[in-house]
């Protein structure tokens, strides 16, 4: 009996293989066909997609009244473990100043007057003048950067003679066009950069040697002095060592002394530390918002967008250290036009720690974000747009250095996966430890916060605290309340959570530098290492405009789960 079911089985088997698919039936496209498993990303938590209540689990305290609660859904996404540390943030920092530094050398690449950008001893001008034709032909001077890491592509222009001639072409003061070329990352190994920049303390000052520090005749003599060594003692070196791109544009000018001038007069101030003027980030990404548009849908009847479709976006330029902006509204002729270019200085306030109120904190605007002793503590005195630019490096990075995988960008996360990670397997929790109480059996405290009048130490910590010092929620997630407030992308609304869908609920607005302020207040959630108890519960919702940097926001970063 069992040799008839075996051979019944083989049987079965063998016309199942042999007949295949019929020909001319639907199998399906060959491209994409292999099964893909994401790989969990570095340092962060899978959170697995689920329906919780969203909102004040608890009477509010106007009139005792409860407030409006939903039941929504959230897909899955992957969390950041703990909150983006000064030690990650300053990753990035680094990445912004090489990134600099290397475009100015790859000047160096280009033949004398069809240099690329231009570098000169009395100016450091890191690009050369760039050229907007709009629709209606006027011609407005910008600083706009292309061929690097940190823009990968220039703003997606079409040349003129295309498909119309009104669109916007861009091209360069010589008239040469597009061109584009990759940094080659390995000559990062060159850059030596004074202690000074890591520390920011200025060379030679101590608190018992503080006549050292030059005085402003003095810092105005050294930079003198570079200027003058600028052009000494050339050597040649081979322009793939620059450009690592076929076609390089003849030799590289420079030696080490000239190498370490042109990083000096670019990125440091006199004393060492870091020209934060400098530090600028140009990236780019994909206007969702704009897009979506009704008045922006592609026809697919006649296979072009309408005439009245038009993209509001920003456009930036620099001046020497400063950034400027113009809303502009752009006629829409690809998707490409839906693209938006941002640049923003990326280094952090480390000021906030005095300009938020009177008291003294020289110490922490000193030493916090510099020195290693606080390697693991949040980063704070980052807004929203630099969190946001953080996101996008991020992205990149993993790109580049995983080419062969695919993976969602690295973003914000909304108020509702927040809130959803927030409460972990606790959906009715008022906190993410449970329990309706801040203390557990022992008297230990579950978060960073002020949890007395004017005693800010008596959970152990008086300001901010290193992360993973509490203990984490069901999902696995650190300081989800307490220690500093987070980000979210979501746009603050005082109903948005009654005007947004169930599904994956959020309501953004990225707001263009001429839209009114409201419209720029971005929801924080969980409470700060100065908050009071109430703050940190899951469902409580406060804002913050999204260019203000504070002592007692951070930020974490969300990535979305591929497939289901």
């Amino acid at each position: 009996m069992k040799v008839r079911q075996i051979v019944s089985i083989l049987v079965l088997a063998f016309l199942v293989v042999g007949c295949g698919t019929p020909k001319g039936e639907l199998a399906g496209s060959k491209a994409n066909s292999k099964r893909f498993v994401e790989a969990t990303p570095g340092g962060m938590v899978f959170i697995r997609a689920g329906k919780f209540t969203m909102g004040k689990n608890v009477e509010s305290t106007i009139r005792s009244q409860s407030d409006i609660q939903r039941e929504v859904t959230v897909n899955a996404f992957w969390m950041d473990e703990t909150e983006v540390t000064n030690y990650k943030y300053r990753q990035f920092v680094s990445w912004v100043r090489d990134s600099i530094v290397l475009q100015a050398l790859a000047d160096c690449a280009g033949e004398e007057g069809s240099s690329l950008y231009s570098v000169t001893a009395e100016y450091p001008l890191l690009i050369d003048p760039v050229y907007y034709k709009d629709p209606e032909g006027t011609l407005t001077e910008l600083q706009a950067a292309f061929a690097s890491e940190a823009i990968a592509q220039m703003p997606f222009a079409r040349k003129a003679g295309g498909r119309n001639e009104e669109s916007k072409t861009y091209v360069f003061k010589d008239g040469q066009g597009m061109t584009h070329a990759r940094i080659n990352w390995d000559m990062r190994k060159n850059l030596e950069w004074p202690e000074a920049w890591d520390s920011g303390v200025p060379d030679g000052a101590t608190a018992d040697n503080v006549q050292d520090i030059p005085t402003e005749q003095g810092q105005q003599d050294a930079i003198n002095k570079r200027k003058e060594g600028m052009n000494t003692e050339i050597a040649t070196v081979s322009t793939d060592q620059l450009y690592p791109t076929e076609g390089g544009q003849g030799d590289a000018y420079y030696t080490n002394a000239t190498l370490q001038q042109i990083m000096n007069l670019l990125m440091c101030e006199n004393d060492g530390t870091p020209r934060q003027g400098r530090l600028q980030y140009r990236y780019s990404w994909y206007n969702y918002g704009e897009a979506s548009k009704p008045e922006n849908q592609y026809n697919h009847a006649r296979g072009c967008y309408p005439d009245s479709a038009k993209a509001r976006v920003d456009l930036y330029w620099t001046n020497g250290d400063s950034i400027h902006c113009k809303t502009i509204q752009r006629r829409v002729y690809t998707r490409a036009d839906f693209v938006t270019h941002k640049i923003i200085n990326v280094y952090p306030n480390v000021h906030v720690w005095q300009t938020n109120y009177a008291s003294f904190n020289e110490p922490l605007v000193k030493e916090y974000y510099t020195h290693a002793s606080y390697n693991n503590y949040p980063v704070v005195g980052v807004s929203w747009e630099q969190a946001h630019a953080f996101c996008n490096w991020r992205s990149r990075e993993f790109n580049r250095e995983n080419a062969s995988a695919h993976a969602q960008d690295y973003r914000l996360p909304t108020e509702a996966e927040w809130e959803y990670a927030s409460r972990g397997t606790r959906q009715e929790a008022t906190y993410p430890w449970g329990v309706t109480y801040a203390r557990d059996n022992t008297g230990a405290y579950y978060a960073n916060f002020k949890p007395l009048r004017g005693d800010y130490a008596d959970d152990g910590f008086a300001a901010t605290a290193e992360v993973r010092k509490f203990p984490a929620n069901d999902f696995g997630l650190y300081d989800m309340s307490g220690n500093v407030a987070e980000w979210t992308s979501s746009t603050f609304g005082a109903s948005t959570n009654t005007s947004v869908h169930d599904f994956n609920p959020s309501f953004e607005y990225m707001a263009t530098q001429s839209d009114p302020v409201t419209l720029k207040r971005k929801v924080v959630k969980g409470g700060s290492w100065k908050d009071i108890a109430f703050y940190l519960r899951c469902g409580e919702r406060s804002y913050e405009y999204q260019f203000v940097q504070s002592d007692a926001i951070g930020f974490r970063c969300v990535r979305s789960v591929i497939g289901n």
